[in-house]
């Protein structure tokens, strides 16, 4: 974990103390205190989920199982197979993610993208390649998720176009956060939003 990473942790740690103090002062059964939980819901779950690359790529996502689907929402560069298999990227988390002609979700994993951006490039029915721009590496997996070959500081003349389209993933509403560090900070700024409207009311009945 590199000290970027501990500065970020440190940081949303400390939010998250000062925002369940301020939680522990209020009357809950008042319009204040519900205003309160509100605002310090949205707030957190943003700052969560924009801080959740940084998670990742500390380590500490390394429990989600290949059966468990990353929202994704709006998605490029996604690849599609001759049977109609979406390839997906999701570039916020390092992911790739694989559905069915329906878009049903079927499995996905993490890919070590060195924190930066990556394309996806077909090669074959069930096969492609995920080029990491950061540290040029060259891996090809299969559709099942299984790594095929890794080539290291692969030279390129120019930068990789991407060749993929580009599609909406049906994602559940309370689920877009997490789609996007973007997403995450509207959650988070509309957290704000009511608690700037729950101490302007606190200033008006003073």
């Amino acid at each position: 974990m590199n000290l970027f990473n501990i500065i970020a942790i440190l940081i949303f740690v400390s939010f998250v103390v000062n925002t369940l103090k301020l939680i522990s002062k209020e009357k809950l059964f008042s319009v204040r205190g519900g205003l309160t939980i509100v605002s310090s819901t949205f707030f957190l779950c943003g700052l969560l989920v924009f801080f959740a690359p940084i998670f990742y790529r500390s380590g500490h996502l390394s429990w989600i199982s290949s059966g468990a689907e990353w929202p994704i929402g709006h998605a490029s560069n996604v690849l599609v197979t001759k049977d109609g298999t979406y390839i997906v990227p999701h570039d916020s988390t390092g992911r790739v993610q694989i559905y069915n002609k329906d878009l049903d979700y079927i499995r996905g994993w993490f890919i070590d993208d060195n924190g930066g951006t990556f394309t996806l490039l077909p090669i074959g029915d069930t096969s492609f390649s995920v080029y990491v721009v950061r540290g040029r590496n060259n891996i090809e997996y299969d559709v099942y998720g299984n790594q095929l070959s890794l080539k290291r500081n692969v030279k390129r003349d120019s930068d990789v176009p991407k060749q993929g389209i580009d599609i909406d993933i049906p994602t559940p509403i309370y689920l877009l956060p997490f789609t996007s560090p973007f997403m995450a900070s509207i959650f988070a700024l509309f957290g704000g939003l009511i608690m700037y409207i729950r101490d302007k009311m606190h200033v008006y009945k003073a």
